[in-house]
């Protein structure tokens, strides 16, 4: 399983995955199950890169937006 199939995946469970840094928050905490946890943990790193590239390309959208608005 690659990162975004695994976050496809945990999104249809209802879970939003975001980083700060080197760290993935998970939402809501409270469901997080241990093999949810474990299968974060192994993909840290593709899941890291993965949530980085989307937020890149979420700011650019919103930045090419914007400029569209002046």
């Amino acid at each position: 399983m690659d990162a975004p199939d695994l976050i496809t995946q945990l999104s249809v469970l209802g879970f939003r995955l975001s980083c700060k840094g080197d760290m993935i928050l998970v939402a809501p905490k409270a469901r997080i199950t241990d093999e949810i946890r474990r299968l974060i943990r192994e993909h840290k790193p593709e899941l890291l890169a993965a949530l980085e590239s989307e937020r890149k390309r979420e700011l650019a959208m919103l930045a090419k937006w914007h400029g569209t608005m002046h």
